[in-house]
């Protein structure tokens, strides 16, 4: 899944009108969603059915808490606020999902500009130099770990990023 996020994200980071942004994100939401069509498509009536009667699991019970007068609810609920720290106040604000996402977010960022370019002298991040490859095929540890196993390229670069005026 991770590649899968890293092609989705360098294919985001190459489209450079908002337009095409668009009609991207709108492609890989639908490439995206395959899973679940051939799921729907290849699954068997039982399976699908299971599926569709499948329920939300209640993670705790408020049954007691609806029981209770309202300022019975308020007061409990000032003591364990009063009990919890700082810290357990904020943890409970932000979702850990949030973060979890932001986090992968900024490996796919670091992995993009690792990846594709490179910090000129006055410290910005412009695109690395342009190789043709001197061959056309991709051995298996070429095409999923070029980092690893670097392609051959002609020694003259076909683009170079222009110097600024």
């Amino acid at each position: 899944w991770f590649m899968t996020l890293l092609a989705g994200f360098t294919f985001l980071m190459e489209t450079s009108g908002i337009d095409s942004i668009i009609v991207n994100s709108t492609a890989l939401g639908f490439i995206l969603s395959i899973d679940e069509l051939l799921f729907s498509s290849l699954s068997t009536p039982t399976g699908l059915h299971m599926m569709e009667r499948l329920e939300a699991m209640p993670l705790y019970d408020l049954s007691m808490e609806e029981e209770l007068e309202d300022e019975l609810v308020l007061a409990r609920h000032e003591d364990m606020k009063a009990r919890g720290s700082p810290w357990s106040c904020v943890t409970s604000m932000i979702p850990g999902k949030l973060l979890l996402v932001i986090i992968i977010w900024l490996l796919a960022l670091a992995d993009y500009y690792h990846g594709n370019c490179e910090q000129s002298e006055d410290g910005t991040w412009v695109s690395k130099r342009l190789y043709v490859p001197t061959s056309i095929t991709l051995s298996l540890c070429e095409a999923f770990f070029p980092s690893l196993c670097p392609q051959e390229h002609h020694a003259d670069p076909v683009w170079v990023m222009p110097k600024g005026n």
